[in-house]
């Protein structure tokens, strides 16, 4: 028999950790803000609208995912070379909770039609749950 590092487990409802992200929000205005600019991939001036979490069905997964809500803003990208407005976009993040290093997030670059795809895929997970 292996020996954990933990002799507890707490489970707790992706809805309990979004009214907490929500509170969060309400209580320090500062994090809605996020202005970045990086001279290789461009800048992001944006407020954000408290982050969801979804977890899978079944119980054998670790990974999450983080739906980052962007209320209003614009992003300028060196490929796409342009001022794009990405008010009310969703980007959805997945995470592996137990992945080697996971101080890290691995952000590939995406496209428009990547963006199309991820929300497809998103919306009929949501259909699944009944969510939608």
């Amino acid at each position: 028999m292996t020996t954990l590092p933990f002799n507890r487990i707490i489970m707790i409802p992706a809805e309990t950790i979004n009214d907490n992200f929500a509170q969060l929000f309400a209580r320090y205005p500062e994090l809605r803000t996020v202005k970045l600019s990086h001279p290789e991939y461009g800048s992001i001036n944006v407020e954000l609208d408290s982050p969801q979490i979804f977890i899978p069905d079944g119980n054998d997964s670790t990974k999450i995912n983080l739906q980052l809500r962007f209320k209003s803003g614009r992003m300028w990208h060196t490929t796409w070379g342009g001022i794009m407005d990405v008010a009310n976009w969703n980007i959805l993040i997945e995470l592996d909770l137990f992945s080697p290093d996971s101080s890290t997030i691995d952000l590939k670059p995406f496209t428009l039609s990547t963006v199309s795809t991820n929300q497809s895929s998103f919306r009929a997970t949501l259909a699944r749950r009944g969510l939608s």
